[in-house]
């Protein structure tokens, strides 16, 4: 596929708009970034703002714009590519797609680590890291692409890559598809680009179940296991042997354990969606049962109905931070920002858990900055941490 860069408009303002400006004007392109939102671009970038569409050789869509958006109204829907379009038709190095509900940024690194026991220099880029078009001069044998639902929405769909992942379906993101089944049809499309196809045997792929169970019963928690066989089977597929090692690496929050004079903390800011703090809620409860219990929700919630929830929390506190949840009021203490939440905490004896269920844009710049200020907080108000 051949895409003619000589005049661009990038849609949005986010991180992956602003490295993609950055990848265009590096080529002497003429791009300008529109959105109908105030201009809130880095100084950089500021100057390529416009609120007015400019007609264009090439659109490059922000993957979280709405299809319902009414920018949208404005656009030629055959000259729209993601950053992720462009390098796949682009590059010659093979590439494995993650993408699931929960789990794939943990997948997309243990894939990495797997590869790099084996001498293969590889990265991971996509939803959790942007800034897939700056690969395009880097020396690499193999390329790990996380793929949100939103991408896989915009995606081209004549993309041909050696594997896709598919690691599980949750309710997640139904306002945005409008239905639990469309969403799910979106998910189990990303087999349409793989030649290796690996799943929980759901969905048409090869299965990673079997290896999941031996995991489990080696002592690794559940949703360790799943991730931990997903990698490893993806690999063997692929017709690579590698053994799994003794220690994986971690993801920033994501269920991060640390210890107070007080209180257990568990720093899970990377939770951005329900099924991801259900899983965490789940984890305290078992390992911690005869502790008093906190939940913090926080930031800008997926859906409208948390039903599930308030089951889940049931025995424990429960803080609502911003705006969203909205349902579960009647259980929770609300506060308009995360510092005077924690500041309640000063003396509490138990497990501490923030894992928010929403996503982190309402006040921050995203969750590894939300993980960073709760961590703060709990210094500032309740001691010291030490890790696990």
């Amino acid at each position: 596929m051949v895409y003619d860069l000589s005049s661009n408009v990038v849609i949005g303002q986010g991180v992956t708009a602003q490295h993609t400006a950055r990848f265009l004007l590096s080529k002497s392109k003429k791009v300008k970034i529109f959105s109908l939102k105030d201009n809130h671009l880095p100084q950089e970038l500021s100057h390529l703002y416009t609120n007015s569409f400019v007609p264009s050789t090439q659109v490059w869509m922000s993957p979280g714009i709405s299809p319902e958006d009414p920018v949208l109204e404005l656009l030629r829907k055959d000259n729209i590519i993601l950053d992720v379009d462009y390098f796949l038709a682009h590059t010659e190095v093979p590439a494995i797609l993650v993408t699931g509900t929960n789990g794939k940024s943990s997948v997309c690194l243990y894939l990495q680590s797997l590869l790099k026991k084996m001498g293969k220099n590889s990265v991971c880029v996509g939803n959790f890291q942007p800034g897939i078009l700056s690969l395009e001069t880097q020396d690499l044998d193999w390329v790990i692409i996380e793929l949100s639902s939103y991408q896989l929405y915009w995606l081209q769909k004549n993309h041909h890559v050696a594997a896709t992942v598919l690691l599980n379906v949750e309710h997640d993101h139904i306002d945005w598809h409008g239905s639990f089944s469309a969403y799910t049809s979106l998910k189990q499309g990303v087999h349409q680009y793989g030649q290796v196809c690996v799943d929980s045997g759901d969905y048409g792929g090869m299965s990673f179940m079997p290896l999941a169970h031996k995991l489990f019963h080696r002592g690794h928690a559940w949703h360790d296991a799943m991730n931990m066989a997903a990698a490893q089977l993806v690999l063997k597929s692929l017709g690579m042997e590698v053994a799994i090692p003794e220690q994986w690496p971690g993801l920033p929050y994501r269920q991060s354990i640390g210890y107070q004079p007080l209180s257990i903390v568990i720093n899970d800011s990377k939770a951005t969606n329900i099924a991801a703090t259900l899983s965490a809620v789940a984890m305290m409860k078992m390992r911690y049962p005869n502790q008093s219990k906190v939940l913090i929700l926080a930031g800008v919630s997926k859906v409208t109905n948390h039903s599930q929830l308030r089951e889940s929390v049931r025995g424990c506190q429960l803080l609502i931070v911003g705006n969203d949840f909205q349902d579960l009021e009647d259980i929770g203490q609300r506060f308009s920002n995360l510092e005077d939440a924690i500041k309640t905490l000063a003396l509490f004896k138990g497990v501490i858990l923030f894992s928010p269920a929403g996503a982190s844009y309402d006040a921050y710049s995203h969750f590894e900055a939300r993980g960073e200020d709760f961590d703060r907080c709990i210094q500032r108000y309740c001691g010291t941490v030490t890790s696990d």
